[in-house]
């Protein structure tokens, strides 16, 4: 009995010896598992300020290329407008009939420079406002309709939530040069936009029904966009449709 007993209390022993064991592994691998937890929480909310970081530095980039476009656009229409000035002081000089052309010209030059000062302008304070980038967007095409009587139509597809706020500044800044030069050089009645959101990619395609043009020329504003936006592509479809197509990512 007695050596049963003993048996009896070395195994008892020896399954505490185990479970005591036991318990201090689980404890360890459970304050082990805690402090990786921590460490990864930390890691994600480091993560996330960088990510808000960069989407601020982006848009600050924006903005400095939107700034860089007003002075290139706007610093080439002041200085043909002086050239043009001066000319006319010369036919003022000299009564000739041609004065009234040239004056004419430089109403056209102080006019465009002001629509673009406005529109850049537009951009900026929509910006403001980013969360609502289908808003702007309506809001926009409502005014330009209204100021041109260009007919236009905006369709959506997907949720426009996984553009990132660092892309909406360009996203309208595209939409408003497309529709600038539908009218001014295309001379178009109707402008079509679709902005698609599926699968994580962006995509904007733009037609209008403009004089079909062979060969796109650097005088388009959309130009100095697509010389940062290698995503960018411009052309015509069938020599009947202007159309402007834009992917993100690449």
């Amino acid at each position: 009995m007695a050596f049963l007993f003993v048996v009896f209390s070395a195994l008892t022993g020896g399954l505490i010896k185990k479970l005591t064991l036991a318990r201090k592994t689980v404890d360890e691998q459970y304050e082990k598992l805690t402090s990786s937890h921590e460490a990864l929480q930390e890691a994600h909310e480091q993560l996330q300020l960088y990510a808000k970081e960069v989407e601020e530095l982006t848009a600050v980039k924006e903005r400095n290329e939107i700034a860089r476009e007003i002075h290139d656009t706007v610093g080439h229409n002041m200085t043909a407008l002086l050239v043009q000035l001066q000319l006319a002081e010369e036919l003022l000089k000299q009564k000739s009939d041609q004065t009234g052309a040239v004056l004419q010209t430089c109403h056209e030059l102080a006019k465009r420079s002001l629509q673009e000062v406005r529109a850049s302008v537009r951009t900026l304070k929509e910006e403001e406002n980013a969360g609502d980038l289908v808003g702007n967007i309506r809001q926009m095409l409502n005014e330009f309709s209204n100021a041109t009587n260009v007919r236009t139509t905006f369709k959506l597809h997907g949720d426009p939530a996984i553009i990132p706020l660092s892309l909406h500044p360009t996203i309208l800044r595209i939409m408003q040069e497309s529709l600038t030069n539908a009218k001014r050089h295309g001379k178009a009645a109707t402008c079509e936009m679709k902005l698609s959101c599926l699968d994580g990619k962006v995509q904007i395609s733009i037609f209008d029904d403009g004089t079909a043009i062979n060969e796109v020329h650097p005088g388009f504003g959309l130009i100095k966009l697509k010389k940062r936006k290698q995503n960018l592509q411009l052309g015509t479809l069938n020599s009947a449709f202007f159309f402007l197509c834009f992917r993100w990512p690449k």
